[in-house]
């Protein structure tokens, strides 16, 4: 939108008795204004005050007022823009005395926190499954499952596209939009999914050689991983329909759908490992099974409630709709690396130590791996909710949401803090009894319980801004933060601060993340403020 500029001549229609009243009313008239191109709140704000007091003078008439239509809505504009903004001002402090958004919240994160129970218990039966097949079978299907969970984890950009904009879509009660956005969505998900499957097929070999395991290992991890390619096109898309359930606020269907994956998996797995005689390569088959009966439940569902029609399905996504994707891909899966690149650091770091110190970092990482699972519920509440919210343009609502589901969180997080200081020698006896293992490692947890509480709050910032589409500042705050990390643990190495250096490293990345958020949420550029100063969202009845 082209600068506006309010240029008001002082003639006869205003009534200015003396010449400082002259100079001061033309002061008030001329006023350059560009509202959409103001990068400062308080400047606008300022502005709009202005506005109000130029149409509260008496020695200004309305004649002057509505010279042109143009400049009259504006300054209508400018007042209701106050309005709102006041409005949110006003929204952070009621909201934390209000329950109004509990509902809500908790029927979103109640499914995804069962979820989150579901898979590590599946996971364990299925390990045990394994494990009476003997160690090298074990270790071979657990470094299959890595490396293919390390390939798969880099097109979840998928779920974190679709949430936003399936969700504004509903908003706005535009189901046909939702399901074209669904179609289009599933459409270049089925092709990163083939060539996910095909390169990973062939490449197998290669990459579990790079981890460099036995011979032994080897010779059963590369069929393994090989059958699990074949399932590449199922999870890939599963990101897809995952992502168009929680731009619907449901959770539900998707945890139904992993408990049918789940079950056939275990069923399967029984028979192919154990009647069939199939070995690892049976495990593979199961689990490969499995996800396409999820995959299908899922879409099935999707048909089933409207969310997706088959006919949208015959019509290929535009050149535009397929940039912001690209955009999404390659800055959450810088995300993804530089995070990796912190992990993978400090696990060469405790290896550095000895044997000991890597058992104990263990030992604390798998509790607090499983900890951000369930804290990662929070990020899928803001995703689905908040980008509801401000599809609608409504952002006092949004903001309500998040701060309702940020004092959740730090009451969540708080409670399993106190949990691990309470429980904390029996907690780590559950996974070892070497004294020293478990010295080490409970030396540890009062830093981990430190941070607990602040978890899930820097979870929910980060599902707000994913949901509002705000990749770009998320990509460049992790890489920031994830090289800072990198850079404190190898001071930590060099100073030998040990394994509390180690997870000194780990939790800044939380911490900077947080902070980044924080400031983002806080700034004129916050999602907030943009769903007010943006057209598409907000425009103001000129009628009014």
């Amino acid at each position: 939108m082209r600068p506006l500029t309010v240029q008001f001549p002082v003639t006869s229609d205003c009534v200015c008795h003396t010449g400082w009243q002259q100079k001061r009313a033309r002061k008030l008239l001329n006023i350059k204004h560009n509202a959409h191109c103001t990068r400062s709140l308080r400047q606008r704000v300022s502005m709009a005050a202005k506005w109000r007091e130029l149409r509260q003078s008496p020695q200004v008439t309305a004649k002057a007022l509505e010279q042109t239509e143009e400049t009259s809505w504006r300054a209508k504009d400018d007042t209701a823009f106050v309005a709102q903004h006041q409005a949110i001002t006003q929204s952070r402090w009621k909201s934390f005395f209000t329950t109004r958004y509990d509902r809500e919240i908790f029927a979103v994160l109640f499914p995804a926190l069962l979820a989150i129970f579901l898979d590590p218990v599946m996971i364990l039966v299925d390990t045990a499954i394994v494990g009476r097949l003997g160690t090298l079978p074990l270790a071979a299907v657990g470094l299959s499952n890595l490396l293919f969970f390390f390939c798969t984890v880099f097109f979840s950009f998928l779920l974190v596209v679709t949430t936003p904009r399936v969700a504004s879509a509903v908003a706005n009660q535009d189901l046909e939009e939702a399901s074209l956005t669904t179609a289009h969505t599933l459409m270049v998900g089925a092709v990163c999914g083939v060539l996910l499957g095909t390169a990973l097929w062939h490449g197998a070999p290669s990459l579990v050689a790079v981890l460099r395991p036995d011979a032994a290992v080897y010779a059963l991890a590369v069929p393994h991983l090989q059958m699990k390619a074949l399932a590449c096109p199922a999870a890939v898309l599963m990101f897809v329909a995952v992502g168009a359930f929680r731009g619907f606020k449901d959770t539900t269907t998707p945890l139904i759908a992993s408990a049918a994956a789940n079950a056939v998996n275990l069923s399967l797995d029984l028979f192919f490992v154990f009647v069939a005689g199939w070995g690892v390569i049976g495990a593979a088959s199961a689990a490969t099974i499995g996800q396409y009966v999820g995959l299908a439940t899922m879409l099935f569902m999707l048909w089933r409630k409207g969310v997706l029609r088959l006919s949208d399905l015959k019509t290929l996504p535009s050149p535009r709709e397929l940039l912001p994707m690209a955009q999404a891909g390659f800055g959450l899966a810088f995300c993804i690396a530089a995070i990796m690149c912190s992990v993978v650091g400090a696990t060469t770091i405790a290896t550095g130590l000895g044997a000991v110190t890597l058992a104990a970092h263990t030992v604390v990482k798998n509790i607090v791996d499983y900890a951000n699972n369930i804290f990662g519920t929070f990020s899928t509440v803001a995703q689905s909710l908040v980008a509801s919210e401000l599809g609608k343009g409504n952002a006092v609502d949004a903001q309500g949401v998040l701060i309702r589901l940020l004092q959740i969180g730090f009451a969540t997080g708080s409670l399993v803090s106190l949990a691990l200081l309470l429980l904390q020698g029996r907690l780590i006896a559950l996974f070892t009894s070497d004294a020293q293992v478990i010295a080490q490692a409970t030396a540890i947890l009062p830093l981990i319980a430190f941070v607990m509480p602040f978890a899930p709050f820097a979870t929910s910032l980060e599902g707000t801004l994913l949901g509002a589409l705000e990749i770009p500042h998320v990509a460049i705050r992790t890489i920031l933060s994830a090289t800072v990390s990198c850079s404190f643990l190898y001071w930590a190495n060099m100073q030998h601060i040990g394994l509390l250096g180690v997870w000194s490293g780990l939790v800044l990345v939380i911490f900077l993340n947080m902070l980044c958020d924080i400031w983002k949420m806080t700034s004129s550029s916050s999602p907030f403020v943009k769903v007010i100063d943006e057209p598409s969202t907000y425009k103001p009845d000129k009628s009014q």
